[in-house]
């Protein structure tokens, strides 16, 4: 999870528990994954390839199929020397040239050189895809395109106006909402807080 939804902070994957959410799956499209499974763990049971066949196309996910293990067993991922000496040779890459993110509830708002101010209020989810070209690039956001060429400044910026995407030159302003925190305001940025939908009384 902490690879999916904060890809540009690990070099490489060699998850040891669990399993991923594959609505998003396509944030890990830049990152290096290592993966054992077994059709004997429940967690892979009948899924074993499930992963692998979304992310085939990006060429960075690699399985390693056991007929016998449990995602408790630990000798097979502490002696898996191969996976183990291609952990540490990965390097991070921080301006991949194509970024597929997707965020739920304004939970996550960066992705490598992505960063996202929030979703549309009373969304769940949302997809960003954008791909660069050191000449030349474009960003397409909710199906509308915009092409850069000699883009002069350092940074594209988009603002949501009047039900549309629109190239701006500068960062929205956004007001800081916060109240007063004491001493916590020293040590934090602006703070988000999320509230589910149907929340109790007591936690809205």
């Amino acid at each position: 999870a902490v690879a999916q939804y904060h890809p540009h902070l690990a070099a490489a994957v060699f998850p040891h528990t669990g399993y991923p959410n594959v609505e998003d799956i396509r944030n890990l499209a830049n990152v290096p994954v290592y993966q054992l499974v077994s059709p004997e763990d429940y967690i892979f049971r009948t899924r074993e390839n499930e992963v692998k066949d979304l992310l085939a196309p990006y060429g960075r996910y690699h399985q390693i199929d056991f007929q016998q293990i449990l995602h408790s067993h630990l000798p097979p991922y502490l002696q898996h020397t191969g996976i183990l000496t291609r952990m540490l040779e990965a390097r991070r890459n921080l301006y991949p040239d194509r970024i597929d993110f997707g965020t739920q509830r304004n939970r996550h708002d960066r992705a490598y050189w992505l960063r996202l101010h929030g979703i549309r209020f009373g969304a769940r989810h949302a997809r960003v895809q954008a791909q660069v070209d050191p000449r030349r690039f474009d960003i397409v956001l909710d199906g509308t395109r915009f092409a850069f060429r000699d883009f002069p400044y350092t940074d594209p910026h988009f603002q949501w106006e009047d039900g549309a995407w629109r190239q701006v030159e500068h960062e929205p302003a956004l007001p800081d909402q916060r109240k007063g925190t004491g001493m916590v305001d020293v040590y934090t940025g602006s703070m988000r807080v999320v509230i589910p939908k149907g929340a109790p009384r007591a936690v809205a």
